[in-house]
């Protein structure tokens, strides 16, 4: 049984910009969102996370429709992480990961023992122990987005979505985000979904496309040489491979 799927699914603000998507995906599977600018990469994206109401059609999340889960529940399954500039200030590493654990937690209880050994292992996952006590403002845009990653994995979601994740960084540092969640999908059975730009890089760690054109979307699963076809073919000639 797939873990999310989408059935007959419109999407859109004022009135649908894509319509009749038809997909699902599973635990274990890294997935791109890809298309061109204007095409609905973020609707879709906002979509399936709860965030953006759809015109018709269900996102069904573990054999329940997306709408029937509460929000604190729906906090348990998805964690979202958006990449965006913005001051956060006042937050250390470890204060910012331990957001994650807000969705167990009562109002204003305390973290427990067991929520601290998983903002340890989570900041210890991402490579981030030596940088707990940093503020974020003093981070490289790269430790950044492993800070967010880590806050999404102390969230123990079975799914992770996010937009953009490699935007602002280096070649190296994109790399490396990429290999990251593709060990993360593997090691630890996550659905991971990710829109990008990065075409000349997702076809060696993805396991399938969500691809947006002309009001519909797709997805397209095959090996490394399939995706690459997909890509130089959609994308009018663009090489992707190495």
């Amino acid at each position: 049984m797939p873990f999310l799927e989408a059935k007959q699914l419109s999407i859109g603000y004022d009135k649908p910009l894509v319509t009749g998507i038809d997909f699902s995906c599973d635990r274990g599977e890294l997935i791109a969102l890809v298309g061109r600018n204007g095409e609905g990469k973020t609707t879709l994206f906002k979509s399936l996370a709860g965030l953006l109401p759809v015109h018709a059609g269900k996102v069904i999340l573990a054999d329940k429709p997306l709408d029937q889960w509460s929000i604190r529940e729906r906090a348990r399954q998805l964690a979202l992480v958006f990449t965006e500039r913005h001051s956060l200030g006042g937050f250390d590493v470890r204060s910012y990961v331990a957001l994650g654990r807000h969705p167990y937690r009562k109002a204003f209880s305390k973290l427990d023992q067991h929520d601290n050994q998983i903002i340890d292992q989570s900041i210890e996952a991402t490579g981030l122990t030596h940088l707990q006590d940093r503020s974020l403002d003093r981070l490289s845009d790269g430790e950044r987005q492993r800070a967010a990653l880590a806050r999404a994995l102390a969230q123990e979601t079975p799914i992770i979505m996010l937009d953009e994740p490699t935007a602002f960084l280096d070649y190296p540092g994109k790399i490396e985000v990429l290999n990251y969640l593709k060990k993360l999908s593997k090691e630890h059975q996550k659905l991971i979904i990710f829109s990008t730009h990065e075409l000349p890089l997702v076809a060696s760690c993805v396991d399938a496309l969500l691809y947006i054109s002309n009001g519909q979307a797709e997805r397209i699963s095959g090996d490394e040489k399939e995706i690459e076809r997909v890509l130089e073919e959609r994308f009018g000639g663009l090489r992707v491979s190495k």
